[in-house]
């Protein structure tokens, strides 16, 4: 293996780590937004149903950043064969695979 393979590797390893953190972030910012719209409704001088458009587009927001975060476990994987492949990881099943499918496509089925 070359020092350019492992350099490579290593910068990957560290990205694709900080892009899932970042995708959780997103997921629980977006909660957050979701729980203080809900919160303001509350106010007894608003009506009931005002805002519902607003969230039930941040819920079809939701539902992307989920589906992102999926996706990029199955590039997490494909990463991690393709390290197999190259030897940089040498034993088998280093990395557990998240086990998601594109049958496992929950997302895709709700809003179909």
């Amino acid at each position: 293996m070359t020092n350019r393979i492992k350099k490579d590797a290593i910068s990957i390893r560290h990205q694709i780590r900080a892009t899932e953190t970042l995708m959780d972030e997103a997921m629980l910012a977006s909660v957050e937004l979701m729980k203080r719209m809900i919160t303001a409704r509350q106010n007894p001088d608003v009506c009931v149903h005002e805002g519902q458009k607003a969230v039930m587009q941040l819920m079809v927001a939701q539902q992307h950043i989920v589906q992102g975060t999926t996706d990029l476990f199955r590039v997490h994987d494909e990463l991690t064969s393709t390290a197999r492949t190259v030897g940089i990881l040498d034993e088998p099943n280093s990395t557990p695979s998240t086990g998601f499918t594109e049958a496992d496509n929950i997302i895709g089925r709700v809003t179909a």
